[in-house]
């Protein structure tokens, strides 16, 4: 940006990707490096090599994820990721939800086919100050549901929002404030009773009897049943069968009451009301 009284200055990467000798300020390409590559450029005053300026950095490929519009999408619920966001770039600038600012970071979404209980996103990060805020509508016209921004470095923020059938939710992920900073490492977990996107299973395609039922719960399907689970209504899970060999699950050590029934078969989901007797 400057050259001072310098007639040129000559401008390296100790990588040897690239070398320029400029008279005037410029814009210079260096790389491509790899994910995680630190890098040290090198200004040089060509009349007085003492004037050295060296500047040392790190290189992180932006995650894949870091626009809205390649938001990773969550077909299932529970969901958990571990994802380094260290290259996030704050794209067209900050977004604001219920007069917070946030930077534009890392994003998730997921659609809700069919809603039961409330959903919880959690997040978890290392050593930076996250923030983490939830939107319906668009990626061009995004409607605030919540934010949470309640601890510092390392603190986990959580978001708990009751869905709507048929609406897609953006999840974003990022620094805290208005101004760019730096993101990081963090785990994300989503957890929920709700069918999600376009993964539905057809009611016809798994028909489970009797309903109510008392000791046994049986099934039709047409198709291989990959798992099937007994959930109470806050979502937690009472009874997990991978892979089972029969169509029948014993359900009479539970007590009377209405249980979700989640299903996953042939890479889709369905869940299922069951009344206990």
């Amino acid at each position: 940006t400057y050259l001072g009284n310098a007639p040129s200055v000559t401008v390296t990467d100790n990588l040897g990707t690239a070398t320029y000798q400029i008279q005037q300020p410029d814009t210079l390409t260096f790389g491509p490096y790899a994910d995680g590559t630190t890098v040290v450029f090198t200004v040089v005053n060509d009349a007085d090599s003492t004037y050295t300026v060296t500047k040392t950095v790190t290189y992180f490929c932006p995650p894949a994820n870091d626009s809205c519009r390649a938001a990773t999408g969550i077909a299932y619920l529970p969901f958990h990721e571990f994802l380094d966001a260290r290259g996030a770039t704050n794209n067209n600038g900050s977004i604001e939800c219920n007069g917070n600012w946030m930077n534009d970071g890392v994003w998730y979404a997921l659609t809700v086919d069919t809603a039961f209980t409330d959903i919880t996103v959690e997040v978890v990060p290392q050593n930076w100050d996250a923030e983490l805020a939830v939107y319906t509508g668009s990626c061009d016209t995004l409607v605030c549901v919540d934010h949470a921004d309640s601890y510092g470095r390392n603190g986990a923020e959580t978001i708990t929002f009751t869905p709507t059938s048929g609406t897609t939710y953006y999840i974003n992920i990022a620094y805290y404030t208005r101004s760019d900073g730096p993101e990081g490492p963090f785990d994300i977990y989503v957890t929920g009773t709700a069918v999600l996107g376009n993964q539905v299973l057809d009611y016809d395609e798994f028909v489970l009897y009797p309903n109510p039922a008392t000791d046994v719960i049986y099934w039709n399907a047409r198709g291989t049943v990959d798992r099937i689970q007994v959930l109470d209504l806050t979502g937690k899970v009472l009874a997990d069968e991978v892979q089972p060999e029969t169509g029948r699950l014993d359900i009479s050590g539970l007590p009377a009451g209405i249980y979700l029934i989640r299903v996953q078969m042939d890479g889709r989901q369905g869940l299922f009301r069951l009344i206990k007797q």
